[in-house]
C-alpha cells in the first residue's frame, strides 16, 4: 500500500474541501446554461426511439439499482419511488408512516423508534438540510413531492459516515438520477374531502391577488417606518418602535389596519382541491463516453382543509407525586379552522458523465409551502364566558438548496473511489400578518366587544446552511481477507436569524365600540393621535436573535470480509461542535451572547453481519452517538404557537443529550424485495431533552430542560412477500395475477428518570435580558456565573411523573398492505392500513396542576387503485385514492381518574384523489 500517495489524496480532498463553496450559490445558472450548452454542441447524437430498451410496456430510464436493504452492512429501511407510486402518497411525511418503527406527528415531522423529530436528522442526497420551523430541527418532510424522489433510507444503526448527531435514526432523501432516454410526464390530479369541498360554512379572507400562488402581493408588508423601527432601532435611539412619539405610532397603527382584508372572516362556499405537475427528462451523448443528461420536475398544489372540533385546558389535583380525582376544565372552546394550503416544488438536475470512471452531478432543489388559515373559536374560560377568539395566519416555508456532487474511480490507486459534495442550503418561515382578534361580552347586555390583546404579530425565520464532504474508498487485501478502508472530512456551517413582535391593542373604550365590525372598530380606536399598538416584546422577552453552529468532523472506518459469510464493520467519528446564540432587541442592536455550547467527541461503531444460512442473516450493532440542542431551544425569547395555544421560551443551560445504542435484527429474503425480520433494539439516553411546562392552567409557558435519564427497548416484525394464491388454488385465470403482504409492528417502551433539579431561565429572567441590553454598550459574553448573579438561573426539580413514557413515544405501531396486479388490465389495487398508539404530545407538570396531553391519532385505511387505459388513441395512467376510509377522529386530552378533558380534537375527513397522467 503507498501511504505517500494516500497522503497526496488527503491533502487534494482538503484543497478541493475548500475551493467548491464559490460554485454552490450560482448552481442554479450552471444547470441552466449546460443544458442550453448540450443542446449546441455540434456533433451530438440525438436518441433514437428506435434504440430505446424495451421490457414489455417498460422502458427502461435508469440504472439497475441493487438490494440495497440485502447488500448493506447497517440496520436500514428503504422505500422506492415504486413504493410511492403503488401507495399514492404524494410526499415524503405521508410515505414515512408506512416505515417500521416510524410514526409522524402534524402530517409533517418524523418519529423514530419512539423518539421524537430532534432525536433525528434529515439529509438531501447525504447533505444536512435546515428547517423553516421554529420549534423543530428537523426539516418537515412535507416539503418535499415524491415526485422528485428516487429512493429515502431510513438508517436505524449508525455510521461514523454520518453526523454524530444521531438518536432514533436518520433519513436520507436521494433525488431521481437523470435520465438514459428522453422524455416528458404530464399530470393532473383534484380531491375532495368531507366536511371541507363544496362545503357552505368554509372560512375565509380576502388577503391579497395573488394568494392562490402562495405569494403575497404586498398586501401584508410592513409600513415602512415600522420596518424601519424594527430592523434598524436600537433601545436608545427613536428607531425602536416603543420609543418613537406616540403621534408616528398613531400614524404607523392606522397604515396596519388600513386594509379591511386582513381582519375580517367570511363564511362561505370552499372549491375543490387540484394540482399539477411535470416531469422532462432529456439525454445528449457527446462520444467518447461522454454524456449529459437533465431531469427537470416542476408541481402546483391547492387544497383546502377544514376542521372543526374543540380546544380547552384543564388541572388536576396532585398527591403523592401523581394526580388524584377528575381533572377540573378551565378553558373550553368550539373551534372552526379552514386552511388554504398551496405548495410550489421546482427541481433540475444535470450529470455529466466525462468518461466510464468520472462523473459529476449538480442539483436545485426550490420547495415552498403557504398556509392561510381562518379561525374562530367560542367558549369559555376560568375567569370569562361567551369568549370569541379569531385568528387569521398567512405562513411562508420555503427551503432552496443547491447541491454538487462528483465521483471518481482512481484506476491507478487500486480502483479507490473518490467521492465529494457541497451543498448550500436556505430555509425561511415568515408569517408577516398574524391577526388576532378577541372578544368579551359587555356586562350590560353580553354585546361582543374588541377586547384589549387584540393584535398583530410578525414573525420570521431564515436558516443558512453550508455542508461539504471529501469521502475515499479504498479496496485492499491483507492475506486472504478482503477489505474497505473508507475515510473522509466533513463540514458543515449553520446559521440563523429569528424575529418576533407583538402588537397589542391598548385598553378600549368598550362603549364606543359596542356593534362594530372588527374593522372599523380598529380605525375607532386610531382614530386620535393619542393611541397607539402597544409592543409587549420589550417587556416579556427580547425580539430577535442570531445563531451560528459548525461542525467539523473526520471518520474512519473498515469494513472486513472475515470469511465469505461474515462481515464486520467498526469505525470512529470525530466531530467538534460549537453553538451561540446572541440575543438582541432588533437586528443593528448589540447582544448578549449566553454561554456557548462546545464539545469534541470521538465516537465509535460497529455491525456485524452474518450469513449463517443461504438468504439468512444476522446483523448487531453497537454504537455512541449524541442529540444537541437545537437554536430554538436555547434561545430565550419567546415564540407563541397558534396550533396548540402554548407559548415557547428557550433555556441557554441545555447540554447534549449522550446516547448509547444497541441493535440485532434477523432477516430471511425469499426473493428480490421479499423479506421476513425481526429485530430488537435498545437506546440508553443520559441527559435527555423534554419539554417542561413552567406556566399554568390557560398561561401555559413551556421551556426545555436536561432530566436525569431514560431509556427506551423495543421490537420490530416486517413482513413482504408476493402470494402464490395461483399455485395454493391451481385456477388457470389467476395466472397473471400477483397479491402481494406487506405488513410491520414495532412494539416498544420507555420510561424517564427525572429525580435530579434541571437548570433554566427563570419566568422573569427573559425581561432581565431585556433590562441589560438597554445598559450595554457593545456586545457582551454572559458566563454562567453572571446569569446567576442577575437571578437569570433557575434550579429547579423537573416535576415529572416518575418512570413515565418518553414524550412523543408510540407503544405500538403497525402497517399492512394488501395488493393485487392484474397484468392483463394492466391494473394495482391496494389497501393499506395504518395504526399508532397513544403519545404525550405535551408533558405534565406536578407543580402546576397541569396533566400531560396526550394525543390518539386517527387510524387511517386507504384504498388505491392505479389502471392503465387507451383513450383518444393514447395511453393514459388512471389513479383514484380514497384517505380514511374509517373516517377515524384525531383526540388530544388530559386524564385523570378515568375523566377527560378535551384539549385538541378535529376529524380530518375522508379523501376521494383522482388524478390522470400521460407519457409522451
Amino acid at each position: 500500500m503507498n501511504y505517500k500517495v494516500i497522503i497526496q489524496m488527503l491533502s487534494f480532498c482538503n484543497n478541493l474541501l475548500n475551493n467548491i463553496k464559490w460554485s454552490l450559490k450560482a448552481l442554479p445558472l450552471i444547470l441552466f446554461s449546460s443544458l442550453t450548452i448540450a443542446q449546441e454542441t455540434s456533433g451530438v447524437k440525438q436518441p433514437n426511439e428506435d434504440l430505446d430498451l424495451e421490457l414489455g410496456p417498460i422502458i427502461v430510464r435508469a440504472e439497475h439499482i441493487p438490494d440495497e436493504k440485502r447488500e448493506t452492512a447497517q440496520i436500514m429501511s428503504m422505500i422506492s419511488s415504486e413504493d410511492f407510486s403503488v401507495r399514492g402518497d404524494s410526499n415524503i411525511a405521508s410515505a414515512m408512516r408506512r416505515v417500521t418503527g416510524v410514526s409522524i406527528a402534524q402530517g409533517r415531522f418524523v418519529y423514530i423508534r419512539g423518539l421524537n423529530e430532534r432525536y433525528n436528522n434529515a439529509t438531501l442526497n447525504g447533505s444536512i438540510l435546515p428547517s423553516p420551523e421554529p420549534l423543530r430541527k428537523v426539516v418537515p418532510l412535507d416539503l418535499f413531492p415524491t415526485n422528485i424522489v428516487e429512493t429515502t433510507i431510513v438508517q436505524k444503526t449508525w455510521s461514523p459516515v454520518y453526523s454524530a448527531d444521531f438518536g432514533g435514526g436518520l433519513i436520507d432523501i436521494r433525488t431521481k438520477n437523470v435520465p438514459f432516454n428522453n422524455f416528458y410526464d404530464f399530470k393532473v390530479s383534484s380531491s375532495s374531502i368531507t366536511g371541507t369541498n363544496l362545503a357552505t360554512d368554509g372560512l375565509h379572507y380576502n388577503g391579497g391577488n395573488w394568494d392562490w400562488l402562495g405569494i403575497d402581493d404586498g398586501t401584508r408588508n410592513l409600513p415602512t417606518d415600522l420596518k424601519t423601527a424594527f430592523e434598524n432601532g436600537t433601545r436608545r435611539n427613536e428607531g425602536n418602535y416603543a420609543q418613537l412619539p406616540r403621534a408616528q405610532q398613531n400614524i404607523i397603527s392606522k397604515q396596519l389596519v388600513s386594509d379591511s382584508g386582513l381582519f375580517l372572516v367570511e363564511q362561505g362556499n370552499v372549491g375543490i382541491n387540484f394540482g399539477v405537475e411535470s416531469t422532462f427528462g432529456q439525454r445528449w451523448e457527446l462520444g467518447d463516453s461522454k454524456s449529459i443528461g437533465f431531469l427537470g420536475v416542476f408541481s402546483y398544489s391547492n387544497e383546502w382543509h377544514n376542521k372543526k372540533g374543540i380546544q380547552g385546558i384543564g388541572e388536576a389535583a396532585v398527591r403523592d407525586g401523581k394526580f388524584s380525582g377528575q381533572v377540573n376544565q378551565l378553558s373550553k372552546f368550539a373551534r372552526q379552522s379552514t386552511t388554504n394550503s398551496i405548495d410550489l416544488n421546482g427541481f433540475a438536475s444535470v450529470g455529466y458523465d466525462l468518461d466510464d470512471n468520472n462523473r459529476v452531478k449538480m442539483l436545485t432543489f426550490f420547495t415552498r409551502s403557504t398556509d392561510k388559515v381562518s379561525e374562530v373559536s367560542t367558549g369559555k374560560t376560568n375567569d370569562d364566558d361567551n369568549i370569541r377568539r379569531e385568528e387569521l395566519e398567512w405562513i411562508e416555508r420555503q427551503l432552496w438548496t443547491n447541491q454538487i456532487h462528483g465521483e471518481h474511480t482512481l484506476t491507478t490507486i487500486n480502483n479507490a473511489n473518490l467521492s465529494w459534495r457541497g451543498s448550500w442550503s436556505t430555509a425561511s418561515r415568515n408569517a408577516p400578518f398574524q391577526i388576532i382578534n378577541r372578544y368579551e361580552p359587555v356586562a350590560i347586555d353580553d354585546t361582543l366587544v374588541l377586547r384589549r390583546g387584540s393584535g398583530i404579530e410578525f414573525s420570521e425565520i431564515n436558516d443558512e446552511t453550508y455542508d461539504y464532504c471529501i469521502d475515499i474508498k479504498l479496496p485492499l487485501t491483507l492475506g486472504d481477507v478482503l477489505f474497505d478502508l473508507r475515510t473522509g472530512v466533513a463540514k458543515t456551517r449553520k446559521s440563523r436569524q429569528s424575529f418576533s413582535n407583538f402588537l397589542v391593542t391598548p385598553n378600549l373604550n368598550q362603549s364606543i365600540l359596542k356593534n362594530l365590525r372588527v374593522d372599523v372598530a380598529y380605525r375607532t380606536t386610531f382614530a386620535t393621535s393619542a393611541t397607539a399598538f402597544q409592543t409587549i416584546r420589550s417587556t416579556q422577552s427580547p425580539s430577535f436573535y442570531v445563531a451560528s453552529q459548525d461542525i467539523l468532523a473526520a471518520y474512519l472506518e473498515a469494513d472486513i470480509e472475515l470469511t465469505a459469510y461474515m462481515r464486520i464493520m467498526f469505525g470512529i467519528r470525530n466531530e467538534g461542535f460549537e453553538q451561540t446564540i446572541e440575543t438582541r432587541s432588533s437586528p443593528s442592536d448589540y447582544g448578549i451572547i449566553t454561554p456557548s455550547l462546545q464539545s469534541n467527541k470521538t465516537l465509535p461503531s460497529t455491525t456485524f453481519t452474518w450469513n449463517f444460512v443461504n438468504n439468512f442473516s444476522l446483523r448487531l450493532g453497537y454504537s455512541e452517538t449524541v442529540n444537541r440542542p437545537q437554536f430554538r431551544e436555547v434561545g430565550p425569547s419567546r415564540f407563541n404557537n397558534t396550533a396548540t395555544n402554548e407559548q415557547f421560551t428557550g433555556n441557554p443551560f441545555l447540554k447534549e443529550t449522550e446516547i448509547v445504542n444497541w441493535d440485532a435484527r434477523l432477516e430471511w429474503y425469499f426473493g428480490r424485495n421479499q423479506f421476513a425480520t425481526i429485530g430488537v433494539f435498545k437506546k440508553n439516553l443520559e441527559d435527555p431533552i423534554e419539554a417542561f411546562n413552567v406556566g399554568s392552567g390557560e398561561s401555559r409557558l413551556v421551556t426545555f430542560v436536561n432530566i436525569e435519564s431514560a431509556n427506551i427497548n423495543g421490537i420490530e416484525f416486517e413482513w413482504r412477500r408476493n402470494l402464490p394464491i395461483d399455485e395454493w388454488f391451481n385456477w388457470s385465470f389467476l395466472n397473471d395475477k400477483t397479491f402481494s403482504l406487506d405488513a410491520n409492528l414495532t412494539l416498544s417502551s420507555s420510561s424517564i428518570n427525572a429525580s435530579k433539579p434541571v437548570l433554566m431561565l427563570s419566568q422573569s429572567a427573559a425581561s432581565r435580558l431585556v433590562g441589560e441590553l438597554s445598559r450595554i454598550t457593545g456586545t457582551s459574553r454572559f458566563t454562567l456565573e453572571q446569569l446567576r448573579e442577575s437571578n437569570a438561573l433557575e434550579e429547579r426539580t423537573a416535576d415529572f411523573i416518575t418512570n413515565r413514557q418518553l414524550q412523543g413515544h408510540s407503544k405500538y405501531l403497525f402497517n399492512l398492505q394488501i395488493g393485487y396486479y392484474d397484468e392483463a388490465a394492466d391494473a394495482d389495487l391496494n389497501l393499506l392500513l395504518n395504526y399508532q398508539s397513544k403519545r404525550i404530545r405535551s408533558v405534565e407538570s406536578l407543580k402546576d396542576g397541569t396533566p400531560a396531553v396526550s394525543e390518539e391519532l386517527p387510524i387511517t385505511f386507504d384504498i388505491v387503485f392505479k389502471k392503465r387505459i387507451d383513450f383518444w388513441e393514447r395511453e393514459w395512467s388512471l389513479g383514484i385514492k380514497v384517505e380514511n376510509l374509517f373516517d377515524s377522529d384525531y383526540q388530544a386530552y388530559q386524564e385523570s381518574s378515568g375523566h377527560k378533558v378535551f384539549v385538541d380534537t378535529y376529524a380530518p375527513g375522508q379523501k376521494l384523489n383522482f388524478s390522470i397522467s400521460r407519457s409522451f
